[in-house]
């Protein structure tokens, strides 16, 4: 069973509203920035990076967030979750879910996703790059995934949309540092759903799936 702390129940009542940034040409913030905002969080509640993240994505967020622990399942509604992230960390798992506050987004941030694939190289079902480190992991993986989808999945014209992530183990930068990151395609279900897994110098640690939907954003 769970402990909670007093820490917990403050994150439960009160959260902790985020400052995101649109980048590029996105209305939108970008999953990797959702992504690392939760992580961050549980480095602060936790004191270490969890042994496991799985996050799902509802929907795009296009105005500010705020983050809270969900101790029961009283609370939100899931058509108000617009990311949910399970953290696990040893025998426990916490639930972080990101809800919107309607405050607009004022900061555009340029960022140039070509840039970001720069040196990588495609193969038949893969692409794999040399881990950058001005980029963060997550901004790799998903530049890497969609590059992927569109070689592969040619023949989909519907937008592929970033839904669900599961990391385990591999979830720190420096364990990302200078290292080989592979994107492999897996499973495209009716062209609707889609399995790529993660290596990282030749490791599994992971999954990303992607729906296509014919009225959505990008990664």
């Amino acid at each position: 069973m769970d402990h909670y702390s007093n820490k917990d129940t403050i994150m439960e009542t009160h959260g902790i509203p985020m400052d995101f940034e649109f980048k590029g040409n996105r209305n939108y913030v970008q999953g990797a920035d959702i992504y690392f905002a939760a992580l961050r969080i549980a480095c602060e509640l936790w004191d270490r990076y969890p042994d496991e993240v799985t996050g799902t994505f509802h929907n795009p967020l296009k105005s500010q967030g705020i983050f809270r622990l969900r101790l029961s399942e009283k609370g939100a509604s899931s058509e108000d979750i617009y990311a949910r992230f399970i953290f696990r960390l040893g025998e426990s798992k916490h639930e972080l879910v990101l809800n919107t506050t309607n405050q607009p987004i004022s900061v555009i941030r340029p960022y140039d996703e070509e840039d970001v694939l720069r040196f990588s190289e495609m193969s038949t079902r893969l692409i794999r790059m040399i881990v950058r480190s001005d980029y963060n992991y997550m901004e790799q993986i998903i530049a890497m995934t969609k590059r992927l989808h569109h070689v592969v999945y040619a023949d989909v014209h519907d937008k592929w949309l970033f839904t669900k992530l599961h990391i385990k183990d591999c979830i720190a930068p420096e364990d990302y540092c200078e290292s080989a990151l592979e994107i492999r395609a897996e499973r495209n279900v009716q062209n609707i759903l889609s399995q790529c897994s993660i290596f990282v110098n030749n490791c599994p640690v992971g999954h990303i799936f992607y729906s296509a939907v014919s009225d959505g954003r990008q990664s």
